[in-house]
């Protein structure tokens, strides 16, 4: 069997994943017509006050909605100390003090409080809206696909949930929105910044680097990997989270700053329930041999990282939403918010419909699994008649449903790179399915 030089790729295959955006993508960008969604902001809006008014306090207090790393009751409690002249990490926070210093005068002022965690969430969804313009490819689809994305984060129960009970990731997921509407605008400098800003927060989120390094590097190589300049840009990103973290250590000590933030995402001291499963396995199984298994748990967690990016990176947008996802199932405290923020991304995957049928059904499967945790919660804290296991057999099944879109999402990716592909044969262009934005195909 003799092996074939790569063909060069047809002219129509020429326009690369990350270019120039075309007049097209522009055209669409600007047909969005905001007056299709203000019905969904309205209500998703009167979602947010309605649970702000009657669920609050259940919400914070239900460890699905609220993590040991993003809940405000301990951010207010870390204000309070650092009031009074205290440390900031004395107690239970896990943030970084640049969040503090934002929410210091502001947490007086309950609804200041409210108005800004709801203007979060609708920016968040905006910027999804806005990126359907650059997303799509036929500028029929731009309606759809644009309201499609603003009312599955919008109007989703665990969004509004979430933002009820004040959780801080709400901020980051608007971060992370914009920061992807940046990104598939092609204006990379300001996504790595808020990507920068957005991982202060859950250093997990640095993986979110590396679509970005994909794409300058698209811009810059075209279709060949170029290893060299893909370590340069990834330093040079590297460099600017540092810089915009070291404004950190001009507020609170810089020892108390990373070991209360950065390595208690590592060390795994604190077993509060919560959706992952880390707390469970060393709380309960994993007593014995601890820094054995945590070092095999984050190597797994982070081991996936650069051969993902090294067979995706001709697809930055869909590397990352495969990072947003990987860091849904294997972080050490994961909450809903997490999925609510990949769970719109999703539904701009065009398959075949055994495929949509599949999808759905795991999204049951998940909202499942999130309806009986609060009644295994409160079963086990409250009435007393169940156990961890029950909540934990929870988790368990809101992680396989995890899993099993991560497993829909790498199978539509790779079927769209290598189908019919030199990959397979080598006397055959590659034909991509995705042009410009690796996520829509037409029908």
């Amino acid at each position: 069997m003799t092996l074939t030089r790569r063909p060069k790729r047809k002219s129509e295959l020429e326009d690369e994943v990350f270019v120039k955006p075309t007049k097209t993508a522009v055209k669409n960008c600007v047909k969005l017509n905001i007056s299709d969604v203000l019905a969904p902001i309205v209500f998703g809006i009167f979602l947010r006050l309605i649970a702000f008014a009657y669920f609050k306090e259940y919400l914070q207090d239900h460890v699905g909605f609220t993590a040991q790393w993003n809940s405000f009751r301990r951010l207010k409690d870390a204000i309070a100390l650092w009031d009074q002249n205290g440390s900031l990490y004395a107690d239970r926070f896990h943030g970084v003090p640049l969040l503090a210093v934002i929410f210091y005068p502001l947490v007086p002022q309950e609804y200041i409080l409210r108005v800004l965690f709801i203007s979060c969430d609708v920016i968040a969804a905006v910027a999804l809206y806005k990126s359907a313009g650059f997303v799509c490819n036929e500028a029929a689809e731009v309606p759809e696909v644009g309201k499609r994305l603003l009312t599955m984060y919008l109007l989703n129960p665990l969004t509004v949930g979430v933002c009820a009970a004040m959780n801080t990731t709400v901020i980051l997921n608007m971060a992370l929105c914009v920061a992807f509407y940046f990104f598939v605008n092609k204006k990379l400098c300001m996504a790595t910044i808020l990507v920068c800003l957005a991982s202060q927060l859950n250093i997990y989120y640095l993986q979110l680097l590396l679509p970005i390094v994909a794409a300058r590097m698209i811009a810059q190589t075209k279709d060949k990997f170029n290893l060299a300049l893909a370590a340069k840009q990834l330093g040079y990103k590297l460099i600017a989270f540092s810089l915009l973290y070291s404004i950190n250590f001009l507020i609170a000590n810089w020892n108390d700053v990373i070991r209360g933030n950065v390595f208690f995402f590592f060390t795994l001291e604190d077993y509060t329930p919560n959706m992952g499963m880390y707390w469970y396995l060393f709380s309960l199984i994993f007593v014995q041999y601890r820094l054995f298994f945590l070092v095999i748990l984050h190597f797994l967690a982070f081991i996936h990282v650069f051969p993902l990016f090294k067979v995706f990176w001709t697809a930055p947008v869909g590397l990352w939403l495969i990072f947003l996802q990987m860091i849904t199932l294997l972080s050490s405290y994961p909450t809903y918010a997490e999925f609510c923020l990949f769970l719109p991304l999703l539904t701009t995957i065009k398959a075949k419909q055994n495929s949509s049928v599949f999808f759905y059904f795991l999204v049951t499967l998940i909202s499942l699994a999130c309806s009986s945790s609060l009644i295994t919660l409160q079963q086990w804290v409250q009435t007393g008649s169940g156990n961890a296991n029950f909540f934990f057999g929870s988790g368990i099944a809101y992680l396989i449903g995890q899993a099993f879109l991560l497993r829909h999402t790498l199978k539509s990716l790779v079927d769209s790179l290598f189908y019919n592909s030199d990959f397979y044969k080598a006397d055959q262009a590659p034909q991509f399915r995705f042009i410009n934005i690796p996520i829509l195909k037409k029908a």
